[in-house]
């Protein structure tokens, strides 16, 4: 079945969110100055969710007005201008390192392996380049380097995850249809689940996943 997407949905970040509700935009994303999250989608009703669910009481610790909540607002960004300069100091071996994290957690999440395996992984890769290059010190810590604990993975899929579900709303909001399937699937554990595909064409016909939602109703009809 095709279906028609809401049109006049503005995408670009508003200056006023940064007085208003704490927001300020980085690499065209909106991210919260008071806990450094960033927004799924550069939507002012979005934004607003963020700020009134997880931080209710900002609005009566500094109300609109006084001088008090400029004060905390020119600190908060003070703070995130700090930290954008040190990560822009970063060494190109600790971008490397940080882009290796994402490829072996991208392998283990089409693999459907556990996130334990992760360091599994990191403990036969750094034994690997020992018995390969005992003497090249310098390379045993560039894999040394790389962070694979069960903890980091779980958040590098987490924000992989993020990543594609944005992408596929973004190539869906670009076009006025697209086609939907459903299909009855289960997980490991047998739950039966709801699994929604699109379909639509960017040059050519591309298919995605679009959701996987749990079924606690009966299954059957």
């Amino acid at each position: 079945m095709a279906q028609r997407l809401a049109d006049g949905e503005n995408r670009r970040f508003n200056p006023d969110w940064t007085t208003k509700i704490f927001c300020h935009e980085v690499k065209g994303k909106p991210i919260c100055l008071i806990c450094n999250n960033s927004v799924a989608i550069n939507k002012v009703a979005n934004v607003k969710r963020h700020y009134t669910l997880n931080h209710p009481d900002y609005d009566r610790r500094f109300p609109p007005g006084i001088a008090r909540r400029q004060e905390q607002l020119d600190r908060l960004a003070t703070q995130a201008n700090g930290q954008m300069s040190m990560m822009r100091g970063a060494t190109s071996l600790q971008q490397r390192a940080a882009t290796a994290d994402y490829e072996v957690c991208f392998k283990i999440a089409k693999a459907m392996a556990p996130y334990s395996h992760s360091e599994l992984f990191k403990k036969c890769m750094v034994s690997a380049v020992q018995a390969l290059y005992p003497e090249k010190l310098n390379i045993q810590q560039t894999f040394q380097s790389v962070l694979l604990s069960r903890n980091t993975c779980a958040r590098q899929i987490e924000a992989i995850a993020n990543h594609v579900t944005e992408g596929v709303v973004y190539n869906l909001n670009s076009f006025e249809l697209f086609s939907v399937a459903v299909n009855e699937s289960t997980d490991i554990n047998d739950v039966a689940q709801l699994s929604v595909f699109v379909r639509y064409y960017l040059n050519k016909f591309s298919e995605d996943l679009a959701a996987v939602i749990l079924l606690t109703e009966r299954t059957t009809g």
